[in-house]
């Protein structure tokens, strides 16, 4: 009879149940930073300034929990100013998708 590691079969039913999707932020904003941007409950470590892109997140969540659709929330600066805001529209992502997300100066914004 083969024998197995134990933690290589937790490992395989974890990989088995979750499924994974990777999403970045370009901020097309003029004259702007975005900060502790995120994608419903998942967040983006870095922030971002005028034309930059930020590192990618990845979502990793139970199987069958795709699609998401959110909103994106974020602090802006801009002249001195901080405020927090959210997208008016939400954003699709699927499972196994990698997804760059514009947020510019026409993205419809609402402070939550």
């Amino acid at each position: 009879m083969k024998k197995y590691n134990p933690l290589f079969v937790v490992l395989l039913l974890l990989s088995a149940c979750t499924d994974e999707a990777e999403f970045k932020v370009i901020n097309k904003v003029s004259n702007s930073k975005l900060e502790k941007i995120s994608y419903g409950k998942y967040n983006i470590d870095n922030s971002i300034i005028t034309n930059e892109t930020s590192l990618k997140s990845t979502i990793i969540d139970k199987k069958g929990s795709f699609p998401k659709n959110e909103h994106i929330t974020f602090y802006m600066s801009a002249n001195g100013n901080k405020v927090l805001l959210r997208t008016v529209n939400k954003y699709y992502i699927n499972s196994d998708q990698d997804v760059t997300f514009i947020i510019d100066d026409s993205t419809d914004v609402v402070v939550p």
